[in-house]
């Protein structure tokens, strides 16, 4: 999910298959749930953010593995900014490493928000 403040958008940083980098916050979807539920889950897990969707960004082929990317813009409506950690994953085990704030601006390149840059800027 896309949440964007202050001409600043949300990212985490990820520590994935040896890799590390910046991402937009989200994950895979459980049975049963719908994309939209899953992004506001997967934001709630990650950084403690409460967010109600407000529109549709993107939707294509993932750029890692396989399916489908949804990518919906994101409002916050509640809770406290700060990393979420896997209860199932050793401290030295977890995959998320850093939140933060980044200027629209210095990442209009990155992968994934060159993707929904596009719809972002857009009215809606």
């Amino acid at each position: 999910m896309a949440v964007v403040k202050d001409g600043h958008i949300l990212l985490v940083r990820q520590t994935y298959q040896g890799e590390s980098l910046w991402t937009l916050p989200g994950g895979g979807i459980e049975p049963g749930e719908s994309p939209e539920k899953t992004a506001i889950r997967e934001v709630k897990e990650e950084v403690h953010l409460d967010t109600r969707i407000l529109r549709l960004l993107y939707t294509g082929p993932r750029q890692r593995g396989t399916g489908t990317y949804f990518c919906y813009l994101g409002e916050i409506v509640g809770g406290e900014l700060r990393l979420g950690a896997d209860p199932e994953l050793s401290e030295d085990a977890q995959e998320l490493r850093a939140v933060r704030w980044w200027p629209l601006d210095a990442v209009s390149e990155h992968p994934e928000v060159s993707l929904i840059l596009p719809a972002l800027l857009s009215p809606p």
